[in-house]
């Protein structure tokens, strides 16, 4: 069996989803008259939060505002391999419908392979500061894009850590206890 790569998985899902978007919305606008003012549509897109906050830190190097710039660069915490309570809460500009997060351990063998990776966590959401659904998620091992299904609406949402996978090797790096993660990206709808 051919394995499609993760990049592929999604653009077909995000294409497979615009069209059925597309195809629901010519369906039922079709008999609706719209009159001066054009409704804007939206479609699904990568949504970037306007703000973050996490526990404690390595440093300000290795904030969560790292998990949203589409680079090589990665959160950390403050070397206490991912202990309880580590976590990390992202706000949006206003409410969105989130469908899924894509989430991704750091890529470089060497850190991933030397630093404590979330195993076992938590996602929050928030609607109006109201706790929507806590749901446990499972990363697995390994440095893969690595997609989550939310389908809410959202103001907040909030990554609590529980477990980890503790690191492969030990090359004398001194901030092996740090517990890392690169990527996290949002998509969604503004409503």
């Amino acid at each position: 069996m051919k394995k499609i790569s993760d990049f592929s998985f999604i653009l077909f899902y995000i294409l497979s989803v615009s069209f059925l978007s597309l195809l629901i919305s010519i369906n039922s606008t079709s008999s609706v008259v719209i009159s001066g003012d054009s409704s804007e549509e939206s479609f699904l897109q990568m949504i970037y939060p306007v703000e973050c906050s996490s526990s404690p830190t390595l440093s300000a190097e290795y904030s969560c505002e790292n998990l949203y710039d589409s680079d090589f660069t990665y959160w950390s915490d403050n070397k206490n391999s991912c202990s309880l309570p580590t976590w990390i809460q992202f706000t949006f500009e206003e409410d969105i419908f989130l469908e899924f997060i894509v989430i991704q351990n750091v890529e470089r063998s060497v850190l991933f392979n030397t630093r404590y990776n979330i195993q076992d966590f938590r996602l929050r959401t928030y609607n109006e500061e109201i706790d929507e659904s806590p749901i446990m998620r499972n990363l697995e091992d390994d440095n893969f894009l690595q997609w989550f299904d939310i389908n809410e609406k959202v103001k907040k949402i909030k990554l609590e850590v529980f477990s980890v996978y503790p690191p492969k090797e030990d090359l004398g790096i001194n901030d092996t206890k740090s517990c890392v993660l690169e990527e996290i990206t949002f998509y969604g709808k503004n409503l």
